[in-house]
């Protein structure tokens, strides 16, 4: 039988729990998701943001999902192409 990588990975992530990950991984692991927030708030006040995300305020579609830093309405693609660019930081 052909091994598939995806289905190792998901049957991985299913057996595994918060328990099951050393300290320092979780640690590191909130970092990022705080760094990644930092990005994104600071990243969509910026001149640079502001003006990346500009022409993508036309392009109208579903108000399906709420952006960080104004909350303004998008679709979700609309929005998951918005959220690349302010989140990019230094």
């Amino acid at each position: 039988m052909k091994k598939w990588v995806t289905k190792e990975l998901v049957d991985y992530t299913m057996g595994t729990t918060y328990e099951n990950y050393p300290e320092e991984v979780i640690d590191k692991t909130k970092l990022f998701i705080l760094d990644n927030i930092g990005c994104a708030l600071g990243g969509s006040r910026s001149p640079i943001g502001n003006a990346v995300l500009k022409p993508f305020s036309n392009m109208g579609g579903a108000e399906e999902a709420t952006l960080i830093g104004g909350g303004d309405q998008s679709s979700i693609d609309t929005g998951r192409l918005r959220k690349r660019h302010p989140g990019q930081c230094a």
